[in-house]
């Protein structure tokens, strides 16, 4: 008989970040020295350093002319008299002043001050300073003086307090925790083993900071509005003499030129440092490699595209909890939860995309993804720092350095809340979402053929020639038409978010608010008013194809209904009831919300003018009246929530919290409506998912083909 003592203590388990710290006294090799591209590195460096010269050399050209012509020209216009002299004296020292004060303004201009970073407390946070500081140990670099702390889906090492951190080789590591929350510790390693690598490469990263440099000031000169633009705009569009119109005119033709300038010596500066920054990638990717393994590269560039498509989606629902009166209270761990709830055919379709990422341009500042993968399994690099554990142990309390970072975030950015408004991430992604079942039902019984839009009509069902169809004939036509119908949806949903862009620009055109397209262009008015027309037309294709997919669906549902017992069918005629009124009030709707849009526009473009602030007031009355009426036919609609009974209005207003303190302010009343659009076509989803689940189950009960899903090729943009 044996006799078994006490068990032994386990061992305690080594954080990731200790794990880390071990291999200090580690040392990767270096790549070796390519003499090509240090050349090629030297050389665009100069040329880039040129480029300014050119730049001073061309306001020395146009002072001396300037000079030239005061001094030896205008003085041998004696003959001239009358507005010729006025003219020949005034033109060129008004269009040489605007040019030379376009070209030195950059200059003398005090730059905007950036919000100061969240700076991570050596102290509290001391086993992972020391991990990172082995970490560039093994690379064979100076570790960072400090390290921040941001929420974006990145990281990187930058020079410290600009020039001087370029002289004396000080920098700074900066990490967005929404990266950290979705990778392993390993990942992440890896990651930042690729940043630091790019600060092993020494004369190459003082190179790049300075062609960066050269280039961001040439791109802002070359391609973003100046106050002169607007000016000379402003007062060529509102004097009506001749004289004061050539004068602007002829100072903008040469701004423009100057613009031209800039660009061409933008695009050369630009393209000629971008195959050296291909280099540089390749040679960080080593690192890379060297530390987390060859096999991790590919997982790792997955992941990154995964949390981008996370933190993008969370950072829109937090938005539209905002519209609502609530915040995250810890984006990481909102980010997190989303991509925690990604689907497997969405990471299909990611993978598909890192894939077919193959073309590296010329132009590009990074390999395509590819390539770099293809180059870092190349090494068969085994890996130093293997540790899959969550990359947010390396933390010694990551959930407070998140809420800190979110809190952060949000004073950045100027929002004013109070701790009641915050939300956790569970709750705050759930709005205007569906029940995962109801989804999962709907999207299989819908089959994409119905939309996003309160759309619908339940009474087309009764109208000719849908009411004459049989349920399966209507099955077997909804099946026909799903192609065209399901690529017809994403079509009028980008016409939609088109139509809502024309109708602010061309609200800022009826008021002469001057502004840029995107594209940095000047708006062309007869253009864009002609556009405006034809996305708002009421017959287009796609409309057709989609009101008749809508009309068979119809009576599709009318069919199930008819089949269901007595207690369903009467629930079910009551979603068909709500969806009837849902259909009558949305295009009004539509309609109140493009008008809250430009309202926005407008009282955020007043900027203390009078004519501009009046206008924005007068259309906030006119949206209040037409809202408030709107809202007394809401109330004749009953709606059934949670098995009580209220009416629309009330139903639609309890999401606009801010609503009930406008008072007497319109433009606070229209802006506080802005969830209700939402809200509606939640509520229009979410009837229609409890509806499918009822219309669906009558089908199987009466042996009724169903559309089998198809999945469309996604149309170009």
């Amino acid at each position: 008989m044996s006799v078994s003592g006490p068990a032994p203590e386990r061992a305690a388990v080594a954080s990731p970040a200790s794990r880390l710290a071990a291999l200090a006294g580690t040392a990767l090799p270096r790549p070796p020295v390519k003499p090509l591209y240090q050349l090629s590195l030297l050389l665009v460096t100069l040329f880039c350093v040129l480029v300014p010269v050119i730049y001073f050399a061309l306001v020395l050209g146009v002072s001396w002319l300037l000079l030239h012509y005061y001094t030896a020209v205008a003085p041998g216009l004696g003959q001239v008299r009358g507005i010729a002299l006025l003219l020949a004296w005034v033109v060129p020292g008004f269009v040489g002043g605007v040019v030379l004060a376009f070209m030195l303004k950059p200059l003398f201009a005090p730059r905007p001050k950036a919000p100061p970073p969240l700076l991570l407390d050596p102290e509290q946070e001391r086993e992972f300073v020391t991990a990172v500081h082995a970490l560039c140990g093994v690379i064979g670099v100076r570790p960072p003086s400090s390290i921040l702390l941001g929420n974006d889906v990145n990281a990187w090492v930058q020079f410290d307090d600009g020039w001087r951190g370029w002289l004396g080789g000080r920098r700074r590591l900066s990490i967005g925790l929404p990266l950290v929350v979705g990778m392993s510790a390993r990942q992440l390693v890896g990651v930042l083993a690729h940043e630091f690598g790019h600060f092993a490469q020494g004369t190459g990263m003082r190179c790049a900071y300075l062609i960066n440099s050269v280039n961001r000031w040439l791109e802002s000169r070359a391609y973003h509005p100046d106050a002169w633009d607007e000016r000379l705009r402003h007062w060529r569009a509102e004097s009506q003499d001749l004289y004061t119109v050539l004068i602007t005119g002829t100072a903008s033709v040469c701004l423009r030129l100057v613009r031209l300038l800039m660009r061409g010596l933008f695009q050369l500066s630009f393209r000629a440092s971008q195959r050296l920054s291909q280099e540089m990638e390749f040679d960080a990717d080593r690192y890379e490699a060297l530390v987390a393994g060859s096999s991790c590269f590919r997982t790792t560039a997955l992941q990154l595209r995964g949390l981008a498509h996370a933190f993008h989606d969370a950072d829109q629902r937090n938005a539209l909890a905002w519209r609502e009166g609530k915040l995250a209270a810890d984006l990481p761990a909102a980010v997190h939860a989303r991509l925690q709830a990604l689907e497997p055919a969405s990471w299909r379709v990611l993978a598909e995309a890192l894939e077919q990422d193959a073309e590296t341009r010329y132009w590009d500042s990074h390999p395509a993804d590819h390539a770099r993968i293809a180059n870092a399994e190349a090494l068969a690099a085994p890996g130093l720092f293997l540790d899959e554990r969550p990359a947010a142990q390396l933390f010694a309390d990551f959930p407070a350095l998140s809420r800190q970072v979110t809190e952060r975030y949000y004073r950045d950015m100027g929002l004013e809340y109070s701790p009641q408004q915050l939300v956790d991430a569970g709750s705050m992604l759930v709005i205007n979402q569906l029940a995962p079942e109801a989804e999962a039902i709907w999207k299989r019984y819908s089959n994409g053929l119905v939309g996003e839009q309160p759309l619908l009509d339940p009474a087309a069902a009764t109208r000719l020639p849908w009411r004459a169809l049989g349920w399966q004939e209507t099955v077997d036509q909804l099946r026909q038409c799903s192609p065209e119908v399901v690529l017809a949806w994403p079509r009028l949903q980008r016409r939609a978010q088109r139509r809502r862009e024309l109708v602010l620009w061309v609200a800022l055109l009826d008021h002469d608010i001057g502004f840029r397209l995107p594209s940095g262009a000047e708006p062309d008015g007869i253009a864009l008013r002609t556009e405006y027309g034809q996305v708002t037309a009421a017959d287009t294709p796609d409309l057709r194809i989609v009101d008749n997919a809508l009309a068979l669906f119809a009576r599709r549902l009318a069919h199930a209904v008819e089949a269901l017992p007595g207690q369903m069918q009467a629930a079910a005629h009551r979603y068909l009831a709500l969806l009837q009124a849902l259909a009558a009030l949305w295009p009004e709707q539509t309609a109140l919300a493009d008008q809250r849009e430009v309202i926005a526009s407008l009282a955020g473009n007043a900027d203390g003018e009078g004519g501009i602030l009046d206008a924005a007031r007068q259309r906030a009355r006119q949206h209040r009246q037409a809202m408030e009426l709107w809202l007394e036919r809401a109330q004749q609609v009953e709606v059934e929530v949670e098995g009580a009974g209220q009416n629309l209005a009330q139903l639609l207003l309890a999401r606009c919290p801010r609503a009930s303190r406008a008072d007497a302010d319109d433009i606070a009343y229209a802006q506080a409506l802005a969830p209700l659009e939402d809200a509606l076509a939640h509520l229009y989803r979410t009837s229609l998912a409890e509806l499918s689940v009822l219309a669906e189950g009558a089908e199987r009960e009466a042996g009724i083909r169903p559309i089998r899903l198809w999945q469309p090729t996604a149309e170009p943009a």
